[in-house]
């Protein structure tokens, strides 16, 4: 277990302590899967783009973050962004993202940035 934040910290900080605490916690009995319970989670570079049809659209793209350009969704998984490099992908069929409209509407599936 972690310690606890110093007096006066804000209530955000006591919350995330007792998540963290009761996560680690209880690691043992976390599931072996790829199911994407917080969306962003780390992905395999490439993973799920052979047969999406919302993955081959965005391929060979560029697009804007926060009015910021140079997000580019480079074939077989490769990510360059203006901060460095990273990776991309679909994810898994069939999950349920609890998105709320994060991922693509008409069941098109999710992408992943890492």
């Amino acid at each position: 277990h972690m310690q606890p934040p110093p007096s006066g910290a804000s209530d955000g900080t006591a919350w995330l302590l007792e998540a963290w605490n009761e996560a680690s916690g209880n690691i043992s009995t976390w599931p072996e899967s790829l199911a994407m319970g917080t969306v962003g989670w780390r992905r395999v570079k490439g993973q799920g783009i052979d047969g999406s049809p919302l993955a081959s659209r965005v391929s060979g793209t560029e697009w804007s973050w926060a009015g910021i350009p140079g997000l580019a969704f480079r074939p077989g998984g490769e990510l360059k962004t203006p901060w460095g490099s990273g990776v991309w992908g679909a994810a898994p069929k069939g999950v349920d993202f609890h998105d709320k409209g994060f991922c693509a509407s008409a069941g098109e599936g999710c992408l992943f940035a890492d």
